[in-house]
């Protein structure tokens, strides 16, 4: 399992690492500041999910974001990571209609973090294994 953390803070970052690894031990989890160096990772070492948060101090929205990164990993599970401040639903809902293919939460428990990660995984692949017998 490989996934990619693009603007993540370092703290998102270890919660990424601890919710794969307890799903997949050994679990490969790269990280990226910016879109350009994100784009790198997609093309080169594509990851099997996306983390997409606007924690460090890089310019696009976290909708701006998502919605980059969507144009270019239409095939790879999009998780936007959210803050709970009081932004209520706004923001998970602007991730979502941008691309995102679910929200978590950063306060949100590692077990229903972990349930949302494995859920859109198996979509994922069995989409694509239903796209390549189809092809």
């Amino acid at each position: 399992m490989r996934a990619l953390c693009l603007g993540c803070s370092p703290s998102s970052v270890s919660a990424v690492r601890e919710i794969l690894s307890n799903l997949w031990p050994g679990a490969d989890v790269d990280e990226a500041e910016d879109l350009v160096t994100g784009f790198g990772y997609l093309v080169w070492t594509p990851p099997d999910v996306v983390f997409v948060a606007n924690d460090s101090s890089w310019s696009p929205s976290l909708t701006e974001a998502i919605g980059e990164v969507r144009s270019n990993a239409l095939g790879h599970p999009l998780v936007a990571l959210v803050g709970a401040y009081g932004d209520g639903d706004t923001v998970r809902i602007s991730a979502l209609d941008a691309g995102a293919d679910d929200c978590i939460e950063k306060t949100e428990s590692p077990d229903r973090a972990e349930a949302k990660v494995l859920a859109m995984v198996r979509r994922t692949q069995r989409l694509q294994a239903a796209f390549r017998q189809a092809s």
